[in-house]
């Protein structure tokens, strides 16, 4: 699959998904609503920039003469991959309203990181804990928005 292809089926997915997200914030009461929706509009515009920028490094490629057989290489895509992650995003998704938002998200994050490989579990594990307090503080104390606190509800008295 073309390099460009590969690039504009991602957009494409992800300006499927930041669509959904917005169209289910429009739901939402204004207040709640306005930060999901600026981060559909940016996934979207990210999402357009990621093409253009495939685009510009292909025409960039193509101009070059001395184009090693290495840079042309197609990378394979890792089916089984995707699909777990997927599947992670999918259980996310699923288990907040149940388990809260407050267990699931820095689980989530844990699991994807340690999947991905991204960066060492201490720093995944700092990462993950000061994003949680970070949404805590942001929709819990400054927004007065609820949040699903799904197993944790009865202890902190929601």
């Amino acid at each position: 699959m073309g390099y460009i292809v590969k690039h504009v089926l991602f957009a494409g997915f992800s300006l499927l998904l930041g669509a959904f997200f917005f169209i289910q914030a429009s739901a939402m009461p204004t207040q709640a609503a306005l930060f999901p929706k600026i981060i559909a509009a940016m996934v979207a515009l990210l999402s357009v920039l990621m093409i253009l920028s495939a685009v510009k490094e292909v025409r960039t490629m193509e101009k070059s003469v001395n184009v090693n057989e290495e840079q042309t290489e197609e990378e394979k895509i890792n089916v089984l991959r995707v699909v777990v992650f997927m599947t992670l995003v999918i259980a996310y998704v699923y288990l907040i309203p149940k388990a809260g938002y407050f267990v699931m998200t820095p689980l989530f994050m844990l699991a994807t990181y340690g999947y991905l490989r991204a960066m060492g579990p201490v720093k995944a594990v700092i990462i993950s804990l000061v994003f949680s307090a970070f949404i805590y503080g942001l929709f819990v104390c400054f927004l007065n928005l609820p949040i699903p606190m799904g197993y944790l509800e009865p202890f902190l008295g929601f």
